[in-house]
């Protein structure tokens, strides 16, 4: 089992980033982590366009099966009315 310690906290040791590192250091890791969240953005954006066309594609061959559908059963009916 842990044991905590409720005598200190957690902000008691903490320091700023820019405390802790040079100037050309923070500026690296910055870069870093902005480099990161845009690729996380970029790949989101593009599943989202991958799964939003892979809908409609779906959703047109949908209506077309049943468009085809709706106008064999209208022709069939026709025909059985000759």
């Amino acid at each position: 089992m842990v044991q905590v310690d409720d005598e200190v906290r957690l902000e008691d040791d903490w320091v700023p980033m820019d405390e802790q590192l040079a100037p050309e250091e923070l500026e690296e890791v910055i870069r870093t982590k902005e480099a990161h969240s845009r690729a996380v953005v970029l790949e989101s954006v593009c599943l989202l366009a991958c799964i939003y066309h892979l809908w409609i594609h779906i959703l047109k061959e949908a209506y077309l099966k049943s468009s085809t559908l709706l106008l064999c059963c209208r022709l069939g009916t026709f025909l059985m009315l000759m």
